[in-house]
């Protein structure tokens, strides 16, 4: 892995139609940052993580990986190169679904083969096993992926992502569609992998969870960004209503951290009937 790297993306402008989806869009993540990015749907997120992978190509504006105290325009990163910088965890993959999970995960170390013909190492091999082993997946090393549960699968995801040993972790929706369980599982697995030196940027569409395990939150609508800040600064009630055009509730735990429910769902809170505690990480 290499010393650290921070991204950041100036005066993004890109569109599917002459109609802009990202509209002079900066936003900047550093080192050792857990980063979420909000907003309604349509509003631009994945299409911002397509651009700072390079599945898209802005119409204008930068990208800017920085490896290393060295600043590199990702227009100057050989696919190779972006691909030992930045890994992603989707948040479902359609291909695959033949391959074990172990085969899955050593798709990971693909960047790092000296050529296409030298194959995987020993070196390789130890990273996945270890990997597998730190994720309490081990014991799926040969079942076919399609065999998996959501919650399992995504955790294999997860594991090709750590293998790849990149500084820069994006996640698309990475807990979607997954039980309270299974997201927090995954939410503190990356946690425990930002050392200081790592960083993620995570889109998101459950506030909650984005409140609990967020450094700061960028808030997107309509392809700009309206706010950012951390949780505390912007689970504001104006703000809420602002993003998401609903009347909804936003309080605090015990422990200060914001949280948002349907205002149906909020009346014994504001009745004082109950107090919300933030469980023991």
């Amino acid at each position: 892995m290499t010393n650290a790297s921070s991204i950041e993306a100036r005066d993004l402008v890109f569109g599917y139609t002459d109609l802009p989806t990202l509209d002079k869009v900066n936003v900047q993540v550093r080192p050792g940052e857990l980063v979420g990015i909000l907003g309604p749907n349509g509003s631009g997120k994945t299409t911002l993580l397509k651009n700072l992978l390079r599945f898209f190509t802005p119409q204008s504006g930068h990208i800017t990986y920085f490896d290393n105290a060295q600043e590199r325009d990702i227009t100057e990163l050989t696919s190779n190169e972006l691909a030992r910088l930045a890994s992603l965890v989707p948040q479902r993959s359609g291909g695959g679904a033949s391959l074990t999970v172990y085969e899955m995960v050593m798709l990971g170390r693909l960047p790092h083969m000296e050529s296409r013909w030298s194959g995987f190492t020993d070196d390789d091999r130890d990273t996945v096993n270890c990997t597998l082993a730190g994720l309490d997946i081990e014991r799926f090393s040969d079942r076919p992926c399609s065999t998996l549960s959501g919650g399992e699968f995504q955790k294999v995801l997860l594991a090709r992502a750590l293998v790849q040993d990149t500084d820069a972790l994006l996640l698309d929706e990475a807990t979607a569609n997954l039980d309270m369980h299974h997201a927090v599982d995954i939410m503190n697995l990356v946690r425990e992998r930002l050392d200081g030196r790592r960083t993620v940027i995570a889109v998101m569409h459950d506030l909650n969870l984005a409140a609990e395990y967020c450094d700061r939150v960028v808030f997107l609508k309509k392809g700009t960004v309206r706010y950012e800040g951390t949780p505390e600064e912007t689970y504001l009630p104006e703000i809420i209503r602002d993003i998401y055009d609903s009347d909804l509730y936003v309080g605090r735990d015990a422990n200060g951290i914001p949280f948002v429910l349907p205002r149906a769902a909020s009346t014994g809170i504001e009745a004082g009937c109950y107090e919300v505690r933030r469980s023991a990480q």
